[in-house]
């Protein structure tokens, strides 16, 4: 008799691209494995994960409650958060009736598919569904969203009067309702049966080492079908941007970038970005030579391998990635604690810069729409400049050991199989 084909879906949250290309990256060797491939996926991607394969099964849930409104004060650029529950509770997973309806309908997906493992990139509610119908669950975690791991701003302990925001209470109440036991960490949503860490424990370190996480190194390498890429075809050191990037908020970078280049007349850079930013007529006139390419989106793995130098916000995709090949990092205004957690690894081990928005004291601002008394901490102003950027590329261009650097972490991170390593403890759980 035939053996039966093993079904895994995939879930993950649909904020920058880096949970998505893991999630891909894992779905194409599960194909090649033979499995049978479904997703769960918030309209923002549904339409990629078709272009790479019609034939995936995707399942439309939103992973964000629509009544979520703008916070009444201004975005921080920069946010020192202590916990997950800010994020949460900004998103309205506070809500006991959206979350309600939000895990039926990933019960009913999961009664309909019967996948037989899922593996899930931070979807905050999908292991909720997978215990109900007891179907294991691998998580894609990094530490902080491990609970072995780091909480967010480890190096830093919260100032005793700041009240943290909690969004344990509301996940608990459906819990309870399916007969689950309370959580008690707020990453044991994240979590799973066995948790997968895309990276190595030199820059994503454990407080201890839980015997159900394992290390795999790259995951992110996987990018969309048809999109070509072009290269500067000149015999000239070369940068790769990944910073404000068209999934993220822009913060003026392609002007400070748009400097960044004019500063660097024998450099060629690719630029992540939105083309209609990039308009001043030095730089149109760079770009008819072909020595600066700005598009949307640039092949990353390809765009790096061209590169000395990656530009970054400190996304764990692109650093891994980077790293993977030997690239040094500057680290240009990590956006949140996680960001510039893998930035201080990567810096302390000599393999990049960074430029923080900045380095006073931390500004607070009261924030009731995450809990009553609570503020939030990090900077609403940057003190990013072009001058800065550029004095750190001049620093990595000319000072070869921030390259020896990144290549010895690219072979701690090539000793690992990435997508097979992860695949084979899929196959082992299942």
């Amino acid at each position: 008799m035939r053996k039966k084909a093993k079904k895994v879906l995939f879930s993950f949250w649909d904020g920058g691209t880096g949970h998505l290309t893991r999630v891909m990256s894992l779905a194409e060797e599960a194909r090649k494995r033979g499995m049978k491939v479904g997703f769960i996926s918030s309209e923002k991607y549904v339409s990629w994960i078709l272009n790479e394969n019609p034939n995936y099964r995707v399942y439309l849930i939103s992973n964000r409650n629509p009544t979520a409104q703008p916070p009444p004060y201004p975005f921080p650029v920069y946010s020192h958060a202590f916990g997950h529950a800010q994020r949460l509770r900004g998103l309205r997973f506070d809500d006991v009736k959206w979350l309600r309806g939000i895990v039926k309908k990933e019960i009913e997906v999961l009664k309909s598919y019967q996948p037989d493992v899922v593996i899930n990139d931070y979807r905050d509610t999908i292991k909720i569904a997978a215990e109900v119908l007891k179907i294991p669950i691998v998580g894609i975690t990094k530490s902080t969203g491990n609970p072995d791991g780091y909480t967010f701003s480890w190096w830093l302990a919260p100032p005793p009067d700041l009240i943290l925001p909690d969004c344990r209470q509301s996940f608990n109440v459906v819990r309870k309702e399916y007969g689950l036991t309370p959580i008690k960490d707020e990453r044991e949503m994240f979590s799973g049966n066995v948790c997968i860490i895309p990276s190595i424990k030199e820059i994503d370190p454990l407080m201890r080492k839980s015997r159900n996480s394992y290390y795999v190194g790259l995951l992110s390498y996987w990018w969309r079908r048809n999109d070509e890429f072009e290269f500067i075809p000149y015999n000239i050191p070369k940068i790769f941007s990944y910073i404000g990037e068209k999934t993220r908020p822009e913060y003026g970078y392609s002007s400070i970038i748009t400097q960044v280049i004019l500063s660097f007349p024998d450099v060629g850079f690719y630029i992540a970005g939105s083309a209609d930013k990039y308009t001043d007529l030095r730089i149109e006139k760079l770009k008819k030579q072909k020595r600066v390419i700005v598009k949307d989106y640039i092949p990353a793995k390809t765009a790096i391998s061209e590169c000395s130098v990656v530009l970054n916000h400190g996304g764990s995709g692109t650093v891994l990635l980077a790293l993977s090949m030997g690239k040094p990092i500057i680290f240009v205004g990590p956006f949140n604690t996680d960001q510039i957690g893998v930035a201080r690894r990567v810096t302390e081990l000599g393999a990049g810069l960074i430029i923080p928005h900045s380095t006073k004291p931390l500004e607070k601002m009261k924030a009731p729409d995450l809990g009553e008394g609570v503020e939030i901490m990090g900077y609403w102003k940057s003190e990013v400049t072009p001058d800065k950027i550029s004095a750190a590329i001049k620093e990595v261009l000319t000072n070869s050991h921030y390259t020896k650097n990144a290549e010895r972490l690219a072979h701690l991170i090539n000793t690992f199989g990435g997508v097979r390593d992860a695949l084979d403890i899929v196959e082992r759980l299942i």
